[in-house]
């Protein structure tokens, strides 16, 4: 702490916020999880629609 010691305590001042700026961020968050999961989620399918692709063609999986 600056300039506290036990015999000048300091005192320290808090800003309330709004019960919903305090929740924004935790919404931002749980939204931004669920996208990436979708996104991630996604790109394992099309991964997968990938690697079959080669087979329709009568080619050898050369993995």
């Amino acid at each position: 702490m600056h300039g506290s010691t036990p015999h000048t305590p300091v005192q320290w001042e808090a800003e309330a916020q709004a019960p919903d700026e305090l929740q924004r961020p935790l919404v931002l968050a749980a939204v931004a999880r669920d996208i990436l999961a979708r996104q991630l989620a996604r790109e394992g399918e099309q991964r997968r629609a990938l690697a079959d692709f080669p087979g329709g063609w009568g080619v050898e999986d050369r993995r």
